[in-house]
Formats: structure tokens, sequence, C-alpha cells
């Protein structure tokens, strides 16, 4: 008899963005390309470059978007200044996060976080949810170690930071392919967290007809998780028994 999810993990990585916390709609970087007017290709580079930056304000960030050729005037460092304050304001913890890390937490498990974030939306994350930031020991944040979803190298990293076996980590996140997707290819359990289904409908369409992988654990929002994963050994425990 196979072991339950909980008994078959020793960590647990957890996306930050739309998974623990919710801010604006639109990301930093689709803003900043809508400003500039930037073609998809550049708007590409540039996402990369001011994810992967440790920018300590916005006049870095000027300069980062300088440096990939954009060009940048008054006006724009204003608005630049203007996206990472509201940035660093605009988050809310959603509900259920802490609750769900903690149950981890006091379940004997390692924690970590695993996120596509720049330094002013995380200064939001240390903000409203600073337990969850003090609980994790594994941080791989974009801006600090240049990589970025779904990069393998990104995924791998976090693995080597634990010194576990990819099979023992379990991933949770809302985004199939920038999450859940990246995840499986290296071996991880993973938890799907269907907050934003409505962006996800291609790739839930996938999980139901077979033609994608699909995660271990399917669940509406982060609170369900408890629940899903307290169920799941529940049913494993009384199979064994019975």
């Amino acid at each position: 008899m196979m072991p339950s999810l909980l008994n078959s993990i020793d960590a647990v990585l957890f996306d930050i963005g739309s998974t623990l916390i919710m801010g604006p709609s639109v990301s930093p970087t689709k803003e900043i390309a809508k400003h500039f007017g930037l073609s998809a290709e550049k708007a590409l580079q540039v996402t990369r470059l001011v994810m992967c930056t440790d920018s300590q304000g916005p006049a870095d960030v000027c300069r980062t978007l300088q440096s990939a050729g954009v060009g940048v005037n008054q006006d724009d460092c204003e608005f630049v200044s203007r996206l990472w304050r509201d940035q660093e304001t605009s988050a809310t913890a959603i509900e259920g996060g802490l609750e769900t890390v903690r149950f981890f937490k006091e379940s004997g498990k390692a924690i970590g976080l695993l996120s596509d974030i720049w330094p002013a939306y995380y200064r939001a994350f240390t903000r409203v949810c600073p337990e969850i930031d003090e609980l994790a020991e594994v941080k791989q944040l974009s801006f600090q170690v240049s990589l970025k979803k779904p990069e393998a190298a990104f995924f791998q990293s976090a693995i080597q930071a634990f010194k576990t076996p990819p099979h023992r980590i379990l991933m949770v996140g809302d985004t199939y392919s920038n999450d859940i997707a990246p995840a499986i290819l290296q071996g991880m359990k993973t938890a799907w967290i269907l907050s934003r289904a409505d962006r996800e409908v291609p790739e839930l369409v996938g999980v139901i007809s077979g033609s994608l992988p699909r995660p271990d654990v399917t669940v509406g929002s982060i609170l369900d998780l408890i629940s899903a994963v307290k169920e799941e050994e529940s049913s494993v425990y009384q199979s064994t028994s019975g």
C-alpha cells in the first residue's frame, strides 16, 4: 500500500503570488511593457531582467531598463516609482495561507518559497505574511537567484537547497505551466491551487482529458489543501488498517 501524501514528503515549496498573497491583477512587467510600448520580444527580455535583478528601488529598475536599450526619461522614472510604491503596498494575504504553511510545518515538513517576484512585491509579502517568511528555511526568489519559472534550473536549485530527493518535495502553486508542470518534470509531487480557474482552462482541460500530467492534489483554494491532505491520509489509514 502506498503511503499517504503527507507521509511521503519531507518538504513543501510554496509559490507566493496568487498562492499566498493577492495583489494587482496586472503584473508589474506587463505594466512596464504597456507603458513603454515594448514589442513582444523586448517585453520578454525586460521581464526577465526586472524579475531577476535585485533592485533596491525604482532608480535601479530604471537603470535595468536602460541596460536593455529602453529609453527612460523623467516621466518614465516617475511611472516606475509609482509602480514600485503600488507593488510595495497593494498585497493582501490569502485566507488559509498561513494556516496551511503552519499545518505542514507542524507535521514536520521543511518549508520553502519558490517564486517569480521582484523586490517591491517581496517587500509587500514580508509585510503582510511575516510569519510565513520566517517559517521558510529555503527561499528561491527570482530576483535573488537570477532564475525564473519554468526554468528547470530554478526548481533544481530548490531541490538542492532542501537536500532531499525531488519525490519527497511537494510544490504548491496556482499556475499549471509555471508551477505544476515544471515540478512534475523534476519528479516532485504537486498541489494545484485552482484559485483562478478561469485563467487555467486549457490546462484544466488537458489534465481532465489526460493529455497533461495530473497533479497529486487539485483544490479550489489553499485552505482546502489541509482538508484534502487529511482526507487522503485518513483514506490510506483506513485501507491499511482494514
